[in-house]
């Protein structure tokens, strides 16, 4: 008889056993993504430098290595080091369809895939480890800012050489991919890149970049104070915080998933509440024939266990897509993911299936209570000791309808509980994003990276030619002089310049 009631059960009631299933589909797959994203973007950026190899330290040299391998080999805080072989270049050695680059001089880096010791990847995430003869690919924002595209063609001049190249690609770069590093590099087959590399009219611009594993970047940072021809060297952290404005993108979304999670349990409690108690008068009959709150409570549980297991099920394989097209717009520039991806979305899966049993056994708990008279009347004895509102209708001012509505929520607040949290969370994201796009469009959000302007200058070339060899104050009379011309050209400005100095200081300690 167990087994035949909740046959008919099923088959007699279609519609909210259908509408059930579905909410816990969605549940599964808010939970199962929402899980896994919030462990990716968690992760985020330590993920991503891990998976490319970059080490804890990173140097840049031009003209030779300036020594560093030396220091390296004997410095006791390295635990190993790799270095890559590159060639420096500017915008002027690269032309695109024959056309001449619309973005910054800033310093290019032109390499080999065989050459590189640390992991590029394609734009489905996976490892870059070949690139054939003839053509090359780009990291960062470089096709964007050019209007390229796969396919386009690409020449390299520099020194006695010229290769024209077909892009195969945007490549993901953890070291200068993101969109705060001005720098591109061009990712070639060895062959191609020989065609360069054994020009000697070119050394000086040859370099290194090398990357450090270390426990301590302080002391690999006082080390290299002892080394020459460096361009760059500095932590870790720097190309963390590059990837800022993606990671605000992605903590976004993680908010969003957070509350689809909380909104999907909201609205499942409710929907099986409110399937229970409509089926009040069914348990009071099954109570007046005999048959044992255990065996009533038992015929619910079975019953949402099979409904939970199979929308579970279906939620836990829909999460994957889902929670990827969650994170695709933050995965233009990086690689997020985690290790254990399937296994938290199975888990999430889990989770709703134990959920969705719970739910059920609080709400069937109110059968061991119930007489078979109390259920038939959907679970009220028509007995009632206290008020039922403190909104009497007699200091109502308003009209009969909207008392009745109000009194209604203020008599029975847990009821609307549910839809009154799925409304507050769905507007805290809504204002949540509102306020992101606005803080990030704000121009305050400028002055945390550097000094805000109308016009930034960001040609390397001209920058380095003001300043090399000159004064203070030669310096600020260019500036001057400068301003004084785009004045003429009606366009009034003052005129800064931003510089960053590395000095090394020698540490005495007299104890």
């Amino acid at each position: 008889m167990f087994w035949d009631i909740l046959r008919k059960d099923l088959k007699r009631k279609k519609t909210i056993n259908i509408v059930i299933l579905l909410f816990i589909i969605l549940a599964a797959m808010f939970v199962a993504s929402g899980l896994n994203n919030v462990l990716t973007v968690v992760n985020g950026t330590d993920y991503y430098l891990n998976q490319a190899d970059i080490g804890d330290y990173v140097v840049l040299t031009q003209q030779g290595d300036g020594g560093v391998p030396e220091l390296l080999d004997t410095c006791q805080y390295v635990k190993d080091y790799r270095m890559d072989h590159i060639m420096y270049a500017t915008k002027g050695n690269i032309k695109a369809e024959g056309k001449e680059l619309d973005m910054a001089n800033k310093a290019m880096i032109i390499e080999s895939i065989s050459e590189s010791e640390i992991h590029f990847f394609t734009k489905d995430n996976k490892e870059l480890t070949k690139v054939p003869e003839g053509e090359v690919y780009v990291t960062g924002n470089f096709l964007d800012a050019n209007a390229l595209k796969e396919g386009d063609k690409l020449t390299i001049t520099h020194g006695k050489n010229s290769v024209e190249l077909t892009i195969a690609g945007k490549a993901k770069d953890a070291l200068l991919g993101s969109e705060f590093v001005g720098n591109k590099r061009f990712i070639l087959n060895e062959a191609d890149y020989q065609k360069f590399a054994s020009d000697e009219s070119l050394a000086e611009y040859r370099g290194e970049i090398i990357y450090i594993d270390t426990d301590n970047p302080s002391e690999i940072a006082s080390l290299l104070s002892n080394a020459s021809n460096i361009l760059f060297n500095r932590g870790r952290g720097i190309f963390k915080l590059c990837y800022v404005m993606d990671m605000i993108v992605a903590f976004v979304v993680l908010v969003l998933s957070v509350c689809l999670m909380i909104v999907s349990f909201a609205v499942l409690k409710f929907t099986i509440t409110f399937t229970v108690t409509e089926e009040y008068r069914e348990i009071g009959v099954m109570k007046a024939i005999g048959i044992t709150d255990f065996k009533i409570r038992s015929l619910y549980l079975v019953k949402y266990l099979m409904l939970a297991v199979v929308g579970a099920a279906i939620g836990f394989l829909a999460s994957i897509p889902f929670g990827n097209m969650l994170l695709q717009s933050v995965t233009e520039n990086m690689m997020l993911g985690n290790s254990h991806a399937i296994t938290v979305n199975f888990m999430g899966a889990v989770i709703v299936i134990a959920v969705t049993i719970w739910f059920a056994y609080r709400c069937t708990g109110k059968v061991k209570k119930l007489t078979p008279v109390d259920a038939i009347r959907n679970g009220q004895s028509g007995e009632r000791f206290k008020k039922k509102s403190i909104y009497r209708l007699g200091k109502s001012r308003f009209n009969s309808t909207w008392y009745l509505a109000v009194n209604d929520i203020l008599s029975s607040p847990r009821r609307f509980l549910t839809i009154i949290l799925s409304f507050f969370l769905c507007s805290v994201f809504m204002l949540g994003v509102v306020i992101t796009t606005d803080t990030m469009k704000s121009k305050n959000l400028i002055t945390t990276f550097g000094k805000e302007s109308d016009v930034y200058i960001s040609d390397v070339s001209q920058a380095m030619g003001n300043m090399a060899g000159k004064t203070r104050a030669d310096l600020a009379k260019e500036l001057d002089d400068l301003a004084e011309e785009l004045t003429e050209e009606g366009m009034p400005s003052e005129m800064s310049v931003e510089i960053q100095y590395t000095i090394k200081i020698n540490f005495h300690s007299f104890i």
